[in-house]
């Protein structure tokens, strides 16, 4: 969505005529790979709740697994397992895919400066190879690190209920409602800040401004963890509470997230431009979301 903000004017006719044009949409599609594979690489890890056919699950069932090490292990370490395993493979995939492609285009002759890092950069130097470079190399670090918490987090759900923990019990159904509020604000907040981007249009320092953006969808989700614990605790009377305390605190994630950034003085404002420039839409449908999980978590029990 950054690359198509800066429209065909902005990147100018000597741009589409250039063999880079052919070339950037190649190094851009390395991040559909990488949420492709990862996931799949980390279900296929030999252990409870992979997809691997059982024979070869033999030494790694539930029940083989405690005489080979402690529950301890299986159970405490897991998370750190899967979502560790993630991120690196993932972080594996868009190197292999930027030396693969630098090498093919480097054969071809087409646009080898996309892959020269040592291009100068500055705030007054427009070089829209250069920053297509370098976005593509901090978007696959945003991806990686999202497509390894979200892929490990479900191989961990996978493992705990082949392992016969996800029986409906109360531990069990905090854990889901764990990864519905952290995820589900990474998800509306950063199609929260599409729709700043193609409001604000083209500019001149797209890849700098994509980076922060990059960091206010961690931070703030990050902020979220925070008070994961309030709203599972909370136990609201009606519908409606649920919802309320859900916004209270979708809005004190806001400000949190901007005083964190306090220290790039104009630019820590910056995560609430989504939120304004869509009159807080995406906020309250993960508020929607969020209480209504809650709600009906408290209506089973």
């Amino acid at each position: 969505m950054e690359q198509l903000a800066q429209g065909a004017q902005a990147l100018g006719a000597d741009w589409l005529l250039h063999s880079c044009a052919r070339a950037v949409p190649l190094l851009y599609f390395g991040n559909t790979v990488q949420a492709i594979l990862t996931p799949l690489f980390v279900f296929l890890l030999p252990l409870p709740g992979s997809i691997l056919p059982r024979k070869f699950l033999s030494t790694s069932s539930p029940r083989a697994l405690p005489a080979r090490m402690p529950s301890g292990v299986r159970t405490e370490k897991q998370p750190a397992l899967f979502i560790g395993t993630s991120w690196l493979f993932a972080v594996a995939v868009s190197v292999a895919w930027w030396c693969g492609l630098r090498k093919y285009v480097g054969l071809h002759g087409t646009c080898q400066e996309l892959f020269d890092l040592s291009r100068p950069d500055g705030p007054f130097r427009r070089d829209y190879v250069g920053d297509f470079s370098r976005y593509f190399i901090y978007l696959s670090g945003f991806t990686a690190l999202w497509t390894g918490i979200t892929a490990g987090g479900l191989r961990l759900q996978s493992a705990r209920a082949a392992e016969g923990d996800a029986t409906g019990n109360t531990p069990y159904r905090f854990q889901g409602f764990y990864w519905a509020c952290f995820l589900g604000w990474a998800v509306q907040y950063r199609i929260n800040q599409w729709t700043a981007i193609l409001a604000a249009g083209p500019n001149q320092e797209w890849a700098k401004f994509a980076t922060l953006n990059f960091c206010f969808v961690t931070v703030g989700s990050l902020w979220v963890l925070a008070f994961v614990r309030s709203l599972w605790n909370k136990k609201p009377r009606t519908r409606s509470q649920a919802f309320l305390h859900a916004l209270w605190i979708s809005f004190l994630v806001y400000l949190l997230t901007v005083l964190t950034f306090f220290w790039l003085f104009i630019y820590a404002v910056l995560p609430l431009v989504p939120a304004i420039t869509s009159w807080y839409v995406f906020g309250l449908a993960w508020v929607l979301f969020v209480g209504t999980w809650r709600w009906r978590i408290l209506q089973k029990q």
